[in-house]
């Protein structure tokens, strides 16, 4: 998880919300800027879901991988545009 502005850039902190979800901040763990959830899918298509929920217009990337297979995600958000984003093929 990376972000950039016109101003600066870095890497997004993780907070962990449950076993399935967690979120990010950028700028202070008093303001979560993303929400993303991976789902065991296997019994339903054989693959991985990811949902997402951005909480912001700032600009984004990021990579989700599988720690067995090595199998990778990514997704980028443009800046100024809130996104939100559901994958049920994801890996």
């Amino acid at each position: 998880m990376s972000w950039k502005t016109a101003q600066a850039e870095g890497a997004g902190k993780a907070f962990p919300l449950t076993h399935d979800a967690g979120a990010f901040w950028f700028f202070s763990a008093n303001n979560l800027e993303l929400v993303v959830k991976v789902v065991d899918g296997r019994s339903v298509n054989g693959r991985f879901w990811i949902f997402g929920a951005g909480l912001t217009d700032v600009a984004y990337e990021l990579a989700v991988t599988d720690r067995t297979t090595g199998a990778g995600w990514h997704r980028a958000a443009e800046p100024g545009r809130l996104e939100s984003f559901a994958d049920t093929s994801a890996f």
